[in-house]
């Protein structure tokens, strides 16, 4: 958008030099809106549905969205509304609804977890799939399963979603805290 006028002002014709526009800019107050604002409360059900662990099959049949194909792509787009337009995973659109205040958090019952399982969450939260932990860790597969068995069993979860929600009721994870993912516990498996 320009913020000059060049060639004509007020139906005058000018030489080519840059004349500017002596209106005065109008303070804005106007601030763009939040993710919150821009979500329908359909999307605030798929939030909560996906925080306990739901997939498209369960949007579906929950009657969230007609078809798992439109669900998959429903979420899809929350997630970039979430994140400014990139694409991301399940797992992160739950962290990111969380810190938006978009899924309510109940607190409960501090679960202390080892190092291994601790990052596990926060790389899920952040948005790293399992495979993706598993070979920036230099786990074996078997060794990565395992480790999100013991995860989503220690926090009561029954998904890396469910797990992500979990980990901010029980308070391994904090809104506005940087997840930082170092690919090991330090202390040895989990």
């Amino acid at each position: 958008m320009a913020t000059e006028v060049r060639d004509v002002v007020a139906g005058q014709h000018l030489d080519d030099s840059d004349v500017l526009s002596y209106v005065p800019a109008e303070p804005s107050d106007v601030t763009a809106p939040t993710p919150s604002a821009l979500i329908s409360t359909t999307g605030l059900e798929a939030f909560a549905l996906m925080a306990r662990g739901a997939d498209e099959r369960v949007l579906r049949n929950q009657g969230v969205y007609l078809t798992c194909a439109e669900a998959r792509r429903r979420v899809a787009a929350l997630g970039r509304t979430l994140t400014g337009g990139e694409p991301v995973r399940w797992t992160r659109i739950v962290h990111l609804a969380v810190e938006n205040g978009l899924v309510p958090v109940h607190g409960s019952t501090e679960v202390v977890l080892p190092p291994w399982q601790l990052d596990l969450l926060r790389a899920w939260a952040s948005g790293l799939s399992l495979p993706q932990y598993e070979y920036e860790a230099g786990l074996s597969q078997m060794e990565a399963k395992e480790l999100a068995q013991l995860l989503c069993h220690r926090l009561g979860a029954c998904s890396d979603q469910h797990a992500v929600l979990r980990g901010h009721e029980t308070g391994n994870l904090t809104v506005g805290e940087p997840l930082t993912v170092i690919f090991h516990g330090g202390e040895g498996p989990a």
